[in-house]
C-alpha cells in the first residue's frame, strides 16, 4: 500500500516539475538520507538479528562498499543484506518495525523458495534478500533478485505483479565479522573477495560509474514461461516460504 501511494506521487510531481528535476531532488534526497542515517540502518539491523541468534551479512553493492570503500558506494540508494530463508520469521520483521522499519513489500517467487523483503528507514530503501544453502556438495548458497519483465518497467510490473526472476549464486564457505564499515563490525562472506570478483569482475576494486553486477559467472536468469516472482503480503509470505 505504502509503494502504491508513494508512486502515484512520484507520477504527480514528474507531470508537475518533470522527469529531470524530479529525479535530480530524489537523488539529492536519498545522498542527504543515506548520509544521516545509513550507518544507523546497519547499526538497528545488526543489533536486531544479533539478538535474535540469527545470521545475516551484507550483499551486493552494500558488501561491495564495505570491501572497497569501508563504507558506502559514492550515491548509493539503498542497503542490501543477505539471510537464510531460514531465519527469515515475523519476530525478525515485528522487531524491524519496532525500529523504524517501514515494510514496503515482499516479492516471493513461485516456487515459494526465495524471497525479497523491502522496507523504508528514514527514506532509505532496505532490502532483505533471502537464501538457501544449494543441496550438492558445493558449499554454495543461492538467492534471488527480481528485475522487471522484459519491455516493461517496474511501476509496470509492480501494476502486473509479476517479475523475472535472477538467481544469484554465491561460494560460501562461511561468515566472519568485518570491523572496517565506518565504525561499525558487521557479517560478510569468508568468501567476499572471490563473490565480488565473479560478479563485478576482476576490476571490481576500482570505481566504475553505472557499472553493475549481472556476471553470468554468479546471475541466472529464469525464463519468464517457467517462472516469475509476485508481491505477498506478510501474512501468504509466511504461509508459503518454505523452510
Amino acid at each position: 500500500e505504502n509503494s502504491k501511494i508513494m508512486g502515484m506521487l512520484k507520477q504527480m510531481l514528474r507531470q508537475l516539475l518533470g522527469n529531470r528535476i524530479v529525479t535530480c531532488l530524489h537523488a539529492k534526497k536519498t545522498k542527504w538520507a543515506m548520509s544521516l542515517y545509513g550507518e544507523k540502518a546497519v547499526a538497528e539491523f545488526d543489533a536486531i538479528i544479533r539478538n535474535q541468534n540469527s545470521l545475516y551479512w551484507l550483499a551486493f553493492g552494500t558488501l561491495l562498499g564495505a570491501y572497497r570503500e569501508k563504507g558506502f558506494i559514492k550515491n548509493d540508494d539503498d542497503i542490501d543484506v543477505g539471510m537464510f530463508c531460514d531465519d527469515i520469521t515475523p519476530e525478525v520483521i515485528e522487531k524491524l518495525e519496532k525500529k523504524g522499519f517501514i515494510s514496503e513489500h515482499a516479492i516471493l517467487t513461485a516456487d515459494s523458495l526465495y524471497c525479497q523483503i523491502s522496507f523504508k528507514y528514514h527514506g532509505i530503501s532496505f532490502d532483505i534478500y533471502g537464501f538457501r544453502k544449494n543441496s550438492d556438495k558445493s558449499n554454495s548458497i543461492t538467492g534471488f533478485v527480481p528485475r522487471a519483465l522484459h519491455d516493461k518497467n517496474w511501476k509496470e510490473s509492480f501494476d502486473l505483479n509479476q517479475f523475472k526472476i535472477l538467481l544469484v549464486n554465491m561460494d560460501c564457505d562461511g561468515f566472519i565479522d568485518y570491523p572496517h564499515f565506518k565504525s561499525l563490525t558487521v557479517i560478510i562472506p569468508r568468501s567476499t573477495e572471490v563473490f565480488l570478483k565473479k560478479h563485478y569482475g576482476d576490476d571490481f576494486m576500482t570505481p566504475i560509474p553505472g557499472k553493475k553486477g549481472n556476471s553470468r559467472k554468479t546471475v541466472t536468469e529464469i525464463p519468464i514461461e517457467k517462472m516469475t516472482a509476485s508481491i505477498v503480503d506478510k501474512k501468504q509470505l509466511f504461509e508459503r516460504l518454505k523452510k
